[in-house]
């Protein structure tokens, strides 16, 4: 691993948005001059990332043990419910939901101050930050993108409290021990749980079809909205010029007028 290009790469996420493309065009440049094509097609491949995540970006590289904590938070988080969904008791599960909820919500003021400390709102971003890292704390590929600082996006907050594979079917207390017929109830039950099967399959199948859509539509709206930025700070200097191209004409006017005076004084 070429540590020093990755560390140069890291510098891109955590540096403000505006100068992201600049930057990494010139590392981009740098590469190629020293011939190191794929290296260079690696780098021009990455996205700027949005404000939000950069804020998010600059957070977890600042305070990494943190990012660890929650990494950890979240394992210990799904142990807790297979346990607690597979009959044991839930105590354990409250606790690490605390614990995680926590984590999150120091990251999040972190980000929070980020985006504060580099003039930009923050009031109306929290439920965002804070999602983005319970979505890291039950996601592994999130929560390593994360720890690596290099997020390009924020992610979207879990459903649920994350991955319940390998959960068992729990009989209700009252119903264990009871008789059951040997030549129909195994065939009832299988029937059962084949039919819970299905209807899961097809709820996570509409949830995930409508978590694309959501996910397409809002970058469409991210990008749509750096484009307008992009446009206004265009707009904003060329006023500015305009402006100050006004205000060197006024100047040479009035110089001009001074002039014309005093010749006329002269005759």
């Amino acid at each position: 691993m070429d540590h020093e290009l990755e560390g140069r790469i890291g510098d891109l996420f955590t540096q403000p948005p505006e100068g992201f493309t600049a930057s990494r065009n010139e590392l981009g440049d740098a590469l190629r001059a020293e011939g190191r094509r794929e290296d260079e097609q690696r780098v021009r491949a990455l996205r700027r990332p949005s404000v939000m995540a950069w804020a998010i970006n600059v957070a977890a590289r600042s305070h990494r043990e943190l990012v660890e904590e929650l990494q950890e938070a979240g394992r210990t988080l799904r142990a807790e419910q297979q346990r607690a969904l597979s009959g044991s008791a839930a105590e354990g599960l409250r606790e690490a939901a605390e614990r995680r909820r926590q984590v999150v919500v120091r990251l999040r003021d972190a980000a929070a101050e980020v985006l504060r400390s580099g003039g930009r709102d923050s009031k109306g971003s929290l439920d965002e930050l804070a999602g983005t890292f319970e979505a890291a704390s039950v996601d592994e590929e999130a929560g390593d993108v994360l720890l690596a600082a290099r997020l390009e996006r924020t992610l979207t907050p879990p459903a649920g409290l994350g991955d319940v594979g390998g959960l068992r079917l729990v009989t209700r207390k009252e119903d264990r021990g009871k008789p059951q017929d040997n030549e129909t109830r195994p065939r009832d039950v299988e029937a059962e749980r084949k039919r819970e099967r299905e209807q899961l399959a097809r709820a996570l199948a509409e949830a995930s079809k409508r978590e694309r859509a959501a996910d397409n539509q809002a970058e469409k709206l991210r990008e749509k909205m750096e484009r307008a930025r992009s446009a206004l700070d265009e707009a904003t200097r060329s006023l500015r010029a305009a402006e100050a191209e006004a205000r060197g004409a006024k100047l040479d006017a009035a110089r001009a007028a001074a002039a014309l005076e005093r010749a006329e004084g002269k005759r």
